[in-house]
């Protein structure tokens, strides 16, 4: 079974995280990739646990309670290490659920939209591993 993988742009697109942001998270460890990133041209990319991880984070972070960098890292981490069959409901006010449904979802229109359109240049999407 091939498990899917998340592309930095891909989750920037999902969570509305900036690019420059999500590099500075990749750079400080915050959020480690699956594969990639060593060099130029190497594009990072992530599991769906660990995507999942930045959008519960990025919710948080925006929520009225919000949440420091580092708490970000720690739940990065938890969730990159979580299976779907055993996601909690919530992570403080988030619905993690919920924000899951969301990633699955906007994984799919980001995948229709890569395969109606012709490739000029580099292509980015969702990846899969064997």
């Amino acid at each position: 079974m091939s498990e899917r993988l998340v592309s930095s742009g891909d989750i920037c697109e999902l969570s509305g995280l900036s690019s420059t942001t999500f590099g500075r998270w990749c750079e400080s460890n915050l959020v480690e990739p699956e594969q990639g990133g060593e060099g130029t041209g190497n594009h990072r990319q992530f599991s769906v646990m660990v995507a999942l991880g930045v959008l519960v984070a990025v919710k948080l972070r925006q929520s009225e309670r919000g949440c420091c960098l580092e708490y970000v890292g720690n739940i990065i981490k938890t969730f990159s290490k979580m299976k779907k069959e055993t996601l909690p409901e919530k992570c403080g006010e988030v619905d993690v659920r919920q924000c899951y449904a969301n990633l699955l979802n906007g994984m799919e229109s980001i995948e229709k939209k890569l395969s109606r359109s012709k490739p000029i240049g580099r292509q980015r999407g969702l990846a899969k591993t064997n």
